[in-house]
């Protein structure tokens, strides 16, 4: 039987399409002043880059800037940021360099509890850095981020890869597929991490950590090495000890000068089908 989908159930007017339920609160003359005090920033939020807020104080000094809506909740008396964290930095500046007053603001004000979903989908379509999208699903609740937190961090640096390339080694590792950078597929694969997969990720970052423990310039950290220790620990189900030894296997093959430069779907592929060698031998042991 054919299904039947959720467009055109709404075509044929058996489903209805609805908007969240918000408030709207429009302040013509908003007192800029009051700014630091009535609007903070969700804890979500990416991260402010200057030279934008630089060219929005512009516009807006210009009278070149046209969007006034703020996406937002409210926690208590404050409005807590979904959106528009450039613009508003923009107005404190205008307000603090330039001594400006007052500028009209409309304030949309979801419900509290779909804060992050809200912030996610409003941000899908930007050109956001991965690791943002992983910052805003970071509840505080999930195992995932409190469990491997030693290891991994919202923000790639010499010590910790990010949550987001742990998700994207394990996404490889469902799906075989090298190809796959896709934000909105982030989510649906944190939905099914399971205890097991927890298991086996720390015990490949253990593994990591103790025979490398700096990132910056190390080849063995390159996604064709890297994405492949992992799929390969998984589908033998190493413990720490074996994930060690196929790591020293990985650096030690004479053609690891070789690959270390080539991070192509194809070559991803070759060294795969050369570390499964190295995996049976560590397997065998």
């Amino acid at each position: 039987m054919t299904q039947i989908t959720r467009e055109r159930k709404i075509q044929m007017g058996q489903v209805k399409v609805q908007f969240p339920q918000v408030d709207w609160v429009y302040r013509e003359h908003y007192q800029l002043i009051d700014l630091r005090k009535d609007i903070k920033v969700a804890d979500f939020e990416r991260r402010v880059n200057p030279r934008h807020v630089r060219e929005i104080q512009r516009a807006i000094l210009n009278n070149e800037f046209y969007d006034i809506v703020i996406r937002c909740y409210k926690d208590g008396n404050k409005f807590i940021l979904l959106d528009a964290q450039h613009r508003i930095a923009a107005l404190i500046l205008c307000h603090e360099e330039n001594n400006l007053k007052e500028y009209p603001l409309m304030f949309v004000i979801f419900p509290k509890e779909l804060g992050r979903k809200i912030y996610r989908r409003i941000n899908i379509g930007k050109p956001l850095q991965i690791s943002d999208h992983t910052k805003a699903m970071d509840d505080k609740k999930n195992p995932y981020f409190n469990e491997l937190g030693q290891w991994l961090a919202h923000y790639k640096d010499p010590t910790h890869l990010s949550y987001a390339e742990m998700l994207y080694m394990h996404m490889y590792y469902l799906t075989k597929n090298a190809n796959i950078h896709r934000a909105e597929l982030l989510e649906e694969t944190l939905k099914g991490i399971t205890i097991k997969d927890i298991t086996i990720m720390k015990a490949f970052l253990t593994a990591m950590q103790k025979t490398n423990p700096v990132m910056r310039r190390n080849p063995i950290y390159r996604v064709q090495f890297l994405r492949n220790i992992y799929r390969l620990g998984y589908e033998n189900d190493f413990d720490t000890e074996q994930f060690e030894m196929l790591i020293q296997m990985v650096e030690n093959w004479n053609k690891f000068d070789d690959y270390k430069t080539m991070q192509s779907i194809h070559a991803i592929m070759e060294v795969y089908l050369v570390m499964t060698k190295m995996a049976l031998k560590v397997k065998n042991q």
